[in-house]
């Protein structure tokens, strides 16, 4: 199964899309914090295919967290989920570190975007 690490200090938001995930088929492990996460993905017994997190969050930032996370998994693909649209979507998505998921967002739009990251 594949599995998702969804970062978000919005529980709404988390929930959501937590739920609409699964319902695709995806096991999700789902954080409120940056710290959280990375501490879980730093655990290699922990399989994790996406990292999928918010771009403004208290402690570690979504960029901060992508930083961290690739210096121990270079290749996971990231999502950043952000309502800051288009300076950030052209910054993340030309530097080649992510892609980007711009808040609200539509159920065909996250799960379209899935894919595209896993593969």
């Amino acid at each position: 199964m594949t599995s998702i690490v969804l970062v978000d200090d919005e529980s709404t938001i988390r929930d959501l899309t937590s739920i609409i995930l699964k319902k695709e088929g995806y096991e999700i492990h789902d954080f409120s914090n940056g710290h959280e996460a990375l501490e879980f993905i730093k655990d290699s017994s922990n399989q994790v295919d996406l990292l999928m997190t918010d771009l403004i969050m208290p402690g570690i930032q979504g960029d901060e967290l992508i930083h961290f996370v690739h210096e121990i998994r270079p290749k996971l693909p990231c999502i950043i989920i952000s309502a800051s649209v288009e300076v950030n979507r052209l910054k993340y998505e030309f530097e080649g570190r992510s892609l980007f998921l711009s808040k609200p967002f539509q159920y065909g739009d996250l799960i379209e975007l899935v894919k595209t990251a896993l593969n």
